[in-house]
């Protein structure tokens, strides 16, 4: 596979990770669980990651779609691994005006405190998740490239 290809197919990570966790949690719930009634391992990462799906999904989706353009346009392997390092912050700026446009559309009466707090505070969020996903990704990539699964070009 072409590592423009890999790269792109990162770009479902965030999409595709929490429901596949979410699927798993299920049952491990029901056997692995020690009969308190807490969630497992599986059930705690999946509520995590289902929540950055809900709250950063639809700015999730026109980041990916620019992303997905701007990786056809780079060449260079290190301008790839490069932008997957900084994605984390270059979504920043989708997240905040989406979630500014979502959050004057819902709210009759806006409080631009309640709106500063809440983008504060799911930029910390996704800043923190999105590190995780680039961290599984680039892990991948190394992996592909040392067993050839991903070539240059």
């Amino acid at each position: 596979m072409r590592q423009k290809t890999f790269f792109r197919l990162c770009l479902l990570l965030p999409i595709l990770l929490p429901l596949l966790l979410l699927a798993i949690a299920v049952p491990e719930s029901r056997y692995f669980g020690d009969g308190s009634g807490q969630p497992g391992p599986f059930a705690t990462v999946a509520a995590i990651l289902m929540a950055s799906l809900v709250f950063g999904g639809i700015p999730y989706l026109v980041f990916a779609v620019i992303i997905f353009v701007v990786i056809g346009r780079l060449s260079a392997t290190s301008t790839l691994v490069a932008l997957t390092w900084s994605a984390p912050i270059l979504f920043l700026p989708v997240h905040a005006l989406v979630s500014m446009l979502f959050f004057l559309w819902a709210r009759a009466d806006p409080n631009l405190d309640d709106l500063a707090a809440f983008i504060l505070g799911t930029s910390v969020y996704a800043v923190v998740i999105g590190y995780g996903y680039v961290a599984i990704a680039n892990v991948a990539y190394l992996v592909g490239r040392k067993r050839r699964w991903i070539r240059d070009a």
